[in-house]
């Protein structure tokens, strides 16, 4: 080498640093190979925190968001697509056995997807598509509390699961938790409820005595938010609230939904985000059997007034909301099992697909440096 060449290496770290902190995760992987010293800055955990900073930073104006479409069902296994192209056209096709299981898709959080094994929802992992890495959680035995508790199994008993997954920053890095919360009845009669919460950090369940103010049957959380999960949950036997878990303060808390002129026990609804917000999506159908879709949002964090109607799809026929896309896109299912984009701004639709199922996914480097 002659007194005039530079290597990789004399480039200053600090530069490469910002060179790669905008560039997508699976071309990471790849420089990684070039040299040491770039594998060295990719790897290393501030970088990674760097990173995801920045994909959250940019997730709403730049294209670093994508779909994790569920495909065709064919009983022994689930066809996932990435779907990288706002038109439907890049995508990637998988398969996830493990351990001889299949799994499928139960939520995402900042660029980790949480898969759970069909027909046993205890076993799970945690896959970055990006980097093509999975992490195995161990299992919570959190179905064993109450029998350790009462030392039998009741005739006739029953036991709802339902989950929790989100992304919370401390001490300039990121930690993935996951909640579970078990409701017990016996006899038809609510007995007790157990709530574990695993770190990605520790890579251990702890059982925690919070207590859930309500009942949900919603298996999984899809609205992370303001470092919450949020279910629909029934406080009463006429009264249905927004039930969260704070996974920093690790509490559960109740926030009314939007005052709206339809009765909730009438019309199907869920909880999402939207544009960064905590919001409600209801779906019912007028006289004349008509579908509309209103999307509520929340723009104060926690305060009841801030409930704002931000549009409605409709008068139409046969369409089930989904999920949401980038520039106030709406995703929706036909009767017919089509993906139906709908542009609110614009009142213009797009037919692209055959989902069976949707899961908005942010690329990130997570798991790289476990």
């Amino acid at each position: 080498m002659s007194e005039n060449d530079v290597s990789y290496d004399d480039v200053p770290c600090d530069l490469m640093r910002l060179l790669f902190t905008k560039q997508r995760p699976e071309d990471l992987v790849i420089a990684m190979c070039v040299c040491k010293s770039w594998r060295a800055i990719i790897r290393d955990s501030s970088f990674v925190y760097a990173h995801l900073k920045h994909c959250r930073r940019t997730s709403l104006t730049d294209h670093n968001a994508s779909l994790i479409v569920d495909g065709a069902h064919n009983y022994d296994a689930f066809q996932f697509s990435m779907q990288y192209s706002e038109e439907f056209t890049g995508h990637r096709h998988c398969r996830i056995l493990f351990d001889n299981l299949y799994y499928t898709v139960e939520t995402s959080s900042d660029g980790l997807v949480l898969l759970s094994a069909t027909g046993c929802r205890q076993k799970m992992l945690l896959w970055n598509p990006a980097i093509r890495k999975f992490k195995l959680i161990p299992v919570s035995g959190i179905r064993n509390l109450l029998h350790c508790r009462t030392g039998f199994r009741p005739v006739h008993e029953q036991q709802v699961l339902v989950v929790g997954f989100g992304c919370i920053e401390c001490n300039n890095k990121y930690d993935y938790k996951i909640v579970q919360v078990l409701y017990y009845f016996s006899d038809n009669a609510f007995q007790h409820s157990y709530v574990t919460v695993y770190s990605l950090w520790s890579n251990s369940w702890r059982r925690i005595r919070a207590t859930p103010p309500c009942y949900t049957n919603v298996d999984v959380s899809n609205a992370f938010v303001n470092e919450a999960v949020h279910w629909r949950a029934e406080a009463s036997a006429d009264c249905w609230v927004i039930m969260a878990f704070d996974l920093r303060e690790e509490v559960f808390r109740e926030i009314p939904l939007p005052d709206h002129h339809h009765d909730y026990y009438s019309m199907y609804w869920y909880i999402a985000v939207f544009e960064e917000l905590l919001s409600v999506v209801l779906h019912y159908q007028n006289q004349e059997g008509y579908d509309f879709v209103e999307i509520w949002a929340m723009k104060e964090y926690r305060v009841v007034d801030s409930w704002s109607k931000l549009f409605v799809v409709g008068p139409t026929r046969f369409l089930y909301p989904l999920g949401y896309m980038k520039s106030r896109r709406v995703l929706l299912e036909s009767r017919f099992e089509k993906l139906v984009i709908h542009y609110p701004n614009y009142g213009q639709r797009q037919d692209v697909m055959h989902p069976v199922g949707l899961t908005t996914y942010l690329e990130s480097l997570a798991l790289l440096d476990d």
